[in-house]
């Protein structure tokens, strides 16, 4: 949180990518938005498989669906 802070002050965009579906499981869905809500993400990354993890997507201006070779979704605007 701090390092998402000092990045915004100096005037950068923080990007957060949910990494894999079975360390969002492990460390749970509730807990896992939260910290991904207090990092405030300009951008999101994540898989349909991720996504689906949890009961909710991240907020951020920016989601960009990874799908592999499928090439990927980006949506703008909250």
């Amino acid at each position: 949180e701090a390092a998402a802070r000092a990045v915004r002050a100096d005037g950068g965009v923080v990007s957060v990518d949910l990494s894999t579906w079975s360390s969002i499981r492990a460390f749970g869905p509730d807990r896992f938005l939260e910290r991904v809500a207090a990092l405030a993400p300009d951008v999101v990354f994540a898989t349909e498989l991720e996504l689906d993890e949890l009961y909710a997507v991240p907020e951020a201006e920016t989601i960009v669906l990874k799908r592999g070779p499928g090439g990927a979704i980006v949506r703008q605007g909250g």
